[in-house]
């Protein structure tokens, strides 16, 4: 997929100058024919130089064109465009973002889900290769930010083996997506975020909309949201004593939504097997994502080439008679 963003959106109003320039062009030619017809001698001068009718008005559309193309390039050029396009690359920054609310302190995977979560996570970071920038952030209720990205691991894995449970109700994706977004759009690599939870309390009506806000602002700055999910429907809670027989919850449908909507990859993690198989899978794959070209010096090189071109015609072929 290709997307084209400008910088400066602002500067597109001159397009209002189009309609302008072409009314000034046949006002000024009109003008222009007026004038010619007062000369005694046109019949004279029309043989020769040899223009008729027919390669005089070939002549103005021809100049005409060429401006046209000029002005658009150079307000093109100063609103500064952006082509994103989405290829396979390793030249990745990540930002990993782990859920730390009190359902990841389920007992269906050894010890609890939290500590499995934050195990794997080291895990691949370890394996990254290159220099990409990793940045964490943890989520419950609220959203934190641990670690701006950088490329310095052994930072990263002390900021996430220091990661502990917050005691705040709910699971605040919303949030996470846009944190890591914020920390990822100066990046001028490819952007993904590695979203890990296990979707508990996540599918209230209240919180849909602004879910659907953050997807959209991830999806308007070039971020790729790879979601994993951790857990089952099996096993102690964790937070609670055992003999309230509460079973953990794992929804992961929200996580297929998010990872859908921004042209990113769930992996389902009901088990310890296949929560290790993710990080795995990604690794081995080749990451997709969006890459940018700035659009700038493009428009600038077009637009001096046909000022050149549209000079060198006045100048020499379509030069007036003194």
């Amino acid at each position: 997929m290709i997307k084209i963003f400008f910088s400066n959106p602002v500067y597109l109003w001159y397009l209002i100058s189009i309609p302008i320039l072409i009314v000034s062009h046949f006002f000024f030619l009109k003008e222009a024919k007026y004038k010619a017809i007062r000369f005694s001698n046109f019949d004279t001068i029309r043989r020769l130089t040899g223009s008729g009718e027919g390669q005089v008005a070939t002549k103005n559309w021809i100049v005409l064109f060429l401006r046209l193309i000029i002005l658009l390039s150079i307000i093109f050029a100063i609103s500064a465009p952006v082509l994103w396009y989405k290829t396979t690359t390793q030249n990745t920054d990540y930002v990993i973002a782990l859920d730390t609310s009190a359902s990841m302190l389920a007992k269906d995977f050894e010890p609890n889900r939290l500590s499995v979560a934050k195990i794997q996570a080291i895990n691949f970071i370890q394996k990254v290769e290159g220099d990409s920038k990793i940045g964490i952030i943890d989520f419950a209720g609220n959203t934190f930010i641990d670690q701006v990205p950088i490329n310095d691991k052994n930072k990263v894995i002390n900021v996430i083996e220091e990661l502990s449970i917050m005691h705040l109700g709910g699971t605040d994706l919303a949030g996470a997506i846009i944190g890591s977004t914020n920390l990822l759009m100066f990046s001028e690599r490819g952007r993904i975020l590695i979203l890990i939870s296990d979707g508990s309390n996540t599918v209230e009506a209240y919180n849909l909309r602004a879910l659907n806000s953050a997807i959209g602002y991830a999806t308007d700055k070039q971020v790729i949201v790879n979601t994993i999910g951790i857990g089952s429907n099996t096993g102690p809670i964790g937070y609670l004593p055992e003999y309230y027989n509460v079973t953990a919850v794992y929804n992961p449908e929200q996580l297929k939504y998010i990872a859908n909507s921004t042209e990113g990859k769930f992996y389902n993690g009901n088990n310890l097997t296949s929560f290790t198989a993710a990080f795995e899978e990604m690794l081995d794959d080749k990451q997709e994502s969006y890459v940018s070209k700035d659009l700038k010096p493009l428009f600038l090189l077009i637009a001096l080439l046909m000022l050149f071109l549209e000079w060198g015609m006045i100048n020499t072929r379509f030069k007036r008679l003194p």
